[in-house]
């Protein structure tokens, strides 16, 4: 290759460097975005998580056109075209973005029960030690918010509460706390006992598929054995799903 080629290749590189670097930014910002999103359970984030993840698509599609051999026996590819990709890309954020929020409701639920939700330990135990702090005996509720701090709820209240607990006479503490609520489809989240539950036992025909129901405060009690997490936590739902 002559020193006269060596030039506009190297630019080209350049450029493409600079392109993919601009895609790597995007898109860890979009996966923070959507990381933040599940953490504050906010389904609406989800709007410029994609448009961050769209920008991201268009810089490495530039790079990638970029380094392409020119095709000069006649019009390049519509891929080829940044123009053509903004459009592309600005036509699916439009027929896509209106569905979105409907994943905080049906797609993460689905990736719970699927086990494909990170456990957030850390805020779990938080929620649990904040109500371990509370002093009340038999049923209470209370409020949680993205962070893990609790505040005492009351019916007064818009919306019901994030979190159940139960205290017995002998101080052992049951949470049951909620990650995320469909209203009328159904409730998914998790439990914690200081000592296992005991089996609800209903008078009608139980599923056949395994789940079973332990006497966990509030109203989500299914679960199947294999969702049990560790020795005090369990994966739990209010079987109206």
């Amino acid at each position: 290759m002559s020193i006269k080629n060596a030039f506009p290749l190297l630019r080209k590189l350049s450029l493409a460097t600079v392109m993919l670097a601009v895609c790597v930014v995007l898109s860890s910002i979009a996966a923070m975005v959507t990381y933040l999103g599940c953490i504050f359970r906010d389904g609406w984030m989800i709007y410029p998580a994609v448009m961050l993840w769209l920008s991201a698509l268009y810089w490495a599609g530039r790079a990638v056109a970029m380094l392409r051999k020119p095709r000069t026996e006649h019009l390049p590819r519509w891929w080829e075209r940044p123009k053509v990709i903004a459009v592309v890309g600005v036509a699916i954020a439009l027929s896509v973005l209106p569905w979105m929020p409907l994943t905080y409701y049906w797609g993460a639920p689905l990736l719970f029960r699927w086990g494909l939700w990170p456990f957030m330990r850390w805020r779990m135990e938080a929620i649990v030690k904040q109500v371990r702090q509370r002093n009340f005996t038999g049923d209470a509720a209370f409020t949680a918010d993205a962070l893990g701090d609790v505040d005492s709820w009351d019916r007064t209240r818009p919306n019901g509460p994030d979190v159940w607990a139960y205290r017995g006479d002998d101080g052992s503490l049951q949470v049951s706390i909620i990650e995320f609520n469909r209203g009328h489809f159904g409730m998914f989240g998790y439990a914690y006992a200081d000592k296992p539950p005991s089996k609800i036992v209903y008078d009608w025909p139980e599923d056949d598929d395994g789940r079973v129901h332990l006497s966990f405060p509030g109203t989500m009690q299914a679960t199947y054995p294999r969702e049990r997490i560790d020795e005090h936590w369990w994966k739990v739902w209010d079987d109206e799903e």
